[in-house]
This record gives C-alpha cells, structure tokens and sequence, in this order.
C-alpha cells in the first residue's frame, strides 16, 4: 500500500466514523471528529512521508535462505538518506560463503510505507533510493 492510497483509506475511515459519531451526538460531534481524524491523517502523513530512506534488512550471501544479516552495516552507510555502496569484500569484509558468487537482498522504503526489495550481485552498485 502506498502512502497516498493509506491516506485515502483513512479518509474514508474518518468520515464513516465522523457519520456514525455525528449520528449519535449531533452535528457538532460530527465536525469535531472530521477535524481530530483529519488532523492525525496529516500528522501520520508527515512522520511517514519525512523519515527518509530505511532499510528494512539487508542479506548477503548465495540465496535460497542462505544469507548473513548485514542491516546494520548497511544502515551505517547511509548519508543524506542515499544509499551507494560496492557490492564487494571492502564492503562486506565477513565472507560466509567464501569461494561463491553472492549477492545482497535489501528490503526498504524511502517516504513511503510500501516496502521495496533490491537485489545487486558481487561487483555491482547498490544505490537507493
């Protein structure tokens, strides 16, 4: 889901409980639920849509299960909520599976609650967002 359709959802959550609230209580009830739901619909949006780049996990190894939790190492690279590192032995000085061709898994999302995943092999790049 994305932020805007997260948004639109609670929109419409918000107005059908504004219905029912105001229903119960009055017209005033009603104005004064929209409001409070439309205020925290915009603070969620805010902490949402400025936390930036995050990384979720981050695996490196040959697949099928087989990876060595490297989210923090990645964490620690970022700067300025970008992410731009070489897929390679400076990178990732522990090799847990020496002598094979590995890869790194990386989910995460950048101002969005959607969550991505990337994958980028031994000598490539790994730039995000």
């Amino acid at each position: 889901m994305t932020l805007k359709e997260a948004v639109l959802l609670g929109l419409a959550v918000n107005f059908i409980a504004a219905g029912v609230i105001g229903k119960l209580t009055g017209p005033n009830g009603f104005f004064i639920s929209i409001g409070i739901g439309c205020a925290l619909l915009i603070a969620l949006y805010l902490v949402i849509h400025n936390r930036g780049l995050v990384i979720h996990y981050a695996g490196y190894g040959i697949g099928d299960e087989q990876y060595e939790d490297v989210t923090t190492l990645l964490r620690g690279h970022i700067r300025n909520n970008r992410l731009n590192v070489t897929i390679d032995g400076a990178t990732f000085p522990h090799d847990p599976y020496r002598g094979l061709k590995k890869h790194v898994w990386v989910r995460y999302s950048y101002r969005d609650i959607s969550i991505k995943e990337k994958i980028k092999h031994e000598g490539d790049r790994l730039m995000l967002p």
